[in-house]
């Protein structure tokens, strides 16, 4: 054998299977290596980048340049790789004999998921290595032969975007309502993706019904999906539901959901409610009540609350509680005439909106004095307008007489219609009337006065007219009636009708006068209508019943005593 230089050539080409990559350039290597005298050279050719997916060639010659005196070089084993990531080997068992002598052979690799923990859309340098074993023959035996070199190359992994695209509902959506989140994901990228996996995640505000992760496999390029959850509204405001969308690229890089997410933003609304609010009659007579019902929806026990506005614009409210059905009704006498307003207004809850009742209105007229106008044939004469005047603008406007009004009302007109229809066309009754009714407005008028000068205090002043004017109808109206039972008495002496009797009654009627008194006070004091009421009907019956009662046993006192004196000017 020669005595010659050899050098052994290693040429690695790698070549796309796929078309040729213009932006990746191909680049040579040479190494030269020497085992034991035998030389050789190696030489690579190979692009700079490798863009993955694709698979490349890897093209390996080996040519001998001197054999050193060596019998043979044995090449026994190729291996080449990037890193540990993609590696190929190769069982040679080739002899090279002389100088010029040559090897080639060719490597594939296909850059997928060798690659996975590169990122997509990144390059990286890779540390790409070449390992050769063998034996050189020489005179005294056979020596084994080893050879490892490594140079960096690029990879590059294709980006793999995604979009993800969400139709939240239109529509209002309020507690309790159920909805759909309608999902699309589409590959933008050049290539398949898998392991497509999306969930949804809600921190407030609503959860989803069923299935909160939904898997939908692969993706060709340019191509989309759809999906859906159902979810449920449980608390009013603004609600996020963030969409997690994970999956494989091509070359097996996994994208987790926190990379690839989206936040649809919802609003839940309250549950709708509603009031109701009515009067119980559209037109009423001042003086009379008027009861403001409605209900609630939902049906429950809260608090209502009742605004009055009155006919000259003013307002008022009210706070009522509603039953466990949801129902209220509010019972009161309007104060002033004229067209009245009501509404009624909840203040909501956590799950429900409030709410506001329509306006509802009702209409209170001047209540006319019936017997009064039946009697004088008008409304305007003056007698008529004194006892209007006197009711309105004295009486109702204290908390006093207003009360007391409330009860001679419920007993006045529940006879006076009657009673001026039949008086109304008839003139010498209508003239009786006017005889009846003389003193009561003198009486009126001394009242009035009363009122007047005890007014520092309406409140005062309006008992002070009251005590007037039922002493004084006592006085004319009723001391007949106790001086014809005083003549009875006399007349008849039966027991049933003693003088004794009006006596006790005397007593009795002191007692109850104190009594109301008394309530008066505490009625005022407490602001109750109804104590009050019952206070001022006693006043004014005790009142008018005491001064009777006096004038009748006044009268009969006076009349014993002048029956004395003439039947002693006699003697």
């Amino acid at each position: 054998m020669r005595s010659a230089l050899f050098i052994a050539t290693l040429t690695f080409s790698i070549l796309s299977a796929a078309p040729t990559i213009t932006h990746a350039q191909a680049v040579a290597k040479e190494f030269l290596e020497d085992w034991y005298g035998a030389k050789f050279k190696v030489s690579l050719e190979l692009e700079d980048t490798w863009d993955l997916p694709e698979s490349y060639d890897v093209l390996i010659t080996i040519t001998i340049t001197d054999m050193g005196g060596n019998e043979y070089l044995l090449l026994e084993r190729i291996e080449a790789g990037v890193g540990i990531y993609a590696k190929e080997e190769l069982q040679v068992n080739r002899q090279l004999n002389f100088m010029g002598d040559a090897y080639s052979a060719t490597l594939s690799f296909k850059g997928d998921s060798a690659f996975k923990y590169l990122r997509p859309g990144e390059t990286s340098a890779y540390a790409f290595y070449l390992d050769l074993s063998g034996k050189v023959k020489a005179s005294y035996g056979e020596l084994s032969g080893w050879t490892y070199e490594s140079f960096d190359i690029d990879v590059r992994s294709p980006p793999s975007p995604i979009s993800i695209s969400t139709g939240p509902p239109t529509e209002t959506i309020r507690i309790g309502d159920r909805f759909s989140l309608s999902i699309s994901v589409t590959n933008d990228g050049e290539y398949t993706i898998t392991d497509l996996k999306v969930e949804a995640m809600v921190l407030f505000g609503a959860s989803i019904v069923g299935e909160e992760a939904k898997t939908l496999g692969a993706i060709d390029p340019k191509r989309t999906v759809s999906t859906s959850f159902d979810l449920e509204a449980k608390y009013p405001g603004e609600s996020t539901i963030t969409v997690y969308v994970s999956y494989r690229t091509c070359t097996g890089y996994e994208f987790f959901g926190y990379e690839n997410s989206k936040d649809v933003k919802i609003h839940i609304r309250k549950k709708v409610s509603s009031l109701t609010s009515s009067p119980s009659s559209e037109k009423i007579s001042r003086g009379d009540r008027i009861t403001i019902s409605g209900s609630l929806s939902p049906a429950k026990k809260d608090f209502v609350y009742l605004t009055f506005t009155k006919p000259d614009g003013t307002s008022a409210e009210e706070t009522l509680v509603t039953t466990l059905d949801g129902e209220y009704s509010y019972e009161f006498e309007p104060d002033v005439e004229g067209t009245w307003a009501v509404k009624a207004r909840w203040l909501g809850d956590l799950e429900y909106e409030n709410a506001t009742s329509p306006t509802a209105s009702f209409e209170v007229e001047r209540r006319g004095c019936i017997v009064a106008t039946a009697t004088y044939g008008s409304e305007l004469a003056p007698e008529v307008q004194f006892l209007r005047e006197f009711r309105e603008e004295v009486v109702y406007s204290t908390f006093a007489g207003s009360q007391f009004m409330a009860a001679f009302n419920a007993w006045y007109y529940s006879f006076s219609p009657k009673v001026a229809v039949f008086i109304g066309d008839k003139p010498p009754l209508r003239e009786a009337m006017k005889l009846f009714l003389y003193p009561l407005i003198g009486i009126l008028h001394l009242s009035t006065l009363a009122h007047t000068a005890f007014g520092l205090n309406c409140e005062f002043g309006i008992v002070m007219a009251g005590l007037v004017a039922s002493s004084l109808i006592g006085a004319i109206y009723f001391s007949p009636i106790a001086m014809l039972a005083l003549w009875l008495t006399k007349r008849f002496r039966k027991p049933v009708l003693r003088t004794s009797h009006l006596g006790s009654t005397l007593r009795l009627m002191e007692g109850l006068w104190l009594a109301s008194v008394a309530l008066i006070i505490v009625g005022e004091l407490a602001a109750s209508p109804i104590l009050m009421m019952a206070a001022t009907v006693a006043f004014v019956i005790s009142t008018a019943t005491l001064c009777a009662i006096g004038v009748a046993l006044g009268t009969k006192y006076f009349c014993d005593h002048l029956g004395k004196a003439k039947r002693r000017i006699r003697e």
